[in-house]
């Protein structure tokens, strides 16, 4: 909607939507390894990252962003 990073849609976007169709991912294993949870986190935390960046540049939701907003990034550094 933004034209922002577009680079990080696969096949990039059209009418402000992906071009490719949504990914379904694969179920989760019924039992997880350490490092199965350790790369959930992982991916779970920068997701979180980015979306908090996201809302500091447009100054959305900035209640959810722990700390609240400097310079339009996030105050606090992750935990």
């Amino acid at each position: 909607m933004f034209q922002i990073d577009t680079h990080v849609v696969p096949g990039g976007c059209q009418n402000n939507q992906p071009a490719q169709p949504l990914q379904t991912p694969a179920s989760p294993p019924t039992q997880p390894t350490d490092d199965d949870v350790a790369m959930r986190d992982t991916l779970i935390a920068d997701q979180e990252n980015l979306l908090n960046t996201y809302r500091c540049m447009f100054q959305i939701d900035t209640h959810v962003v722990p700390g609240g907003c400097q310079n339009n990034q996030p105050a606090r550094n992750p935990v």
